[in-house]
């Protein structure tokens, strides 16, 4: 048994899960990022209304961009291009917009990931992604949205 595979399992099993394989994910855009495999989530086909590239911050690496778009109303994807990340578990996505703060847990280290959310509010703008660290409460990295 691998140690992703063995950490999978202990990890489920202190959550009350059942791991059938060496990847826990869950839902739309939630998961643990263990193991190797990385997402390649498929690109919504209609145009970014935000978009912007991370830089990284407090002595840590985060690439990549982060894209907003409109699935029709109430609908959203935000979704991760070439990200890559530090290796932490507890890693979390803050979405800010002008109607508040959407925060996911985020799925794997690196690749391409979407995450769905809603936003009743049909004039929002977003402004800005954090990876944010949950065993720091810092964050590592910041794509300012345009």
């Amino acid at each position: 048994m691998t140690k992703s595979v063995l950490a999978s399992k202990i990890l489920g099993t202190l959550m009350g899960l059942t791991v059938m394989g060496p990847i826990l994910t869950c839902c739309s855009g939630i998961g643990i990022g263990l193991g190797t495999n990385v997402p390649s989530d498929v690109s919504p086909t209609n145009l970014p209304m935000a978009q912007g590239f991370f830089t990284g911050q407090n002595g840590k690496t985060v690439t990549g961009n982060a894209l907003v778009f409109s699935t029709g109303l109430p609908n959203f994807i935000l979704r991760l291009e070439g990200i890559t990340t530090p290796a932490e578990l507890g890693l979390q996505i803050q979405l800010v917009g002008s109607d508040g703060q959407t925060n996911f847990a985020l799925r794997a280290y690196g690749g391409n990931q979407n995450y769905t959310f809603t936003s009743a509010n049909p004039g929002v703008v977003f402004s800005r992604v954090y990876i944010h660290s949950t065993l720091t409460n810092m964050p590592y990295g910041t794509a300012i949205l345009k």
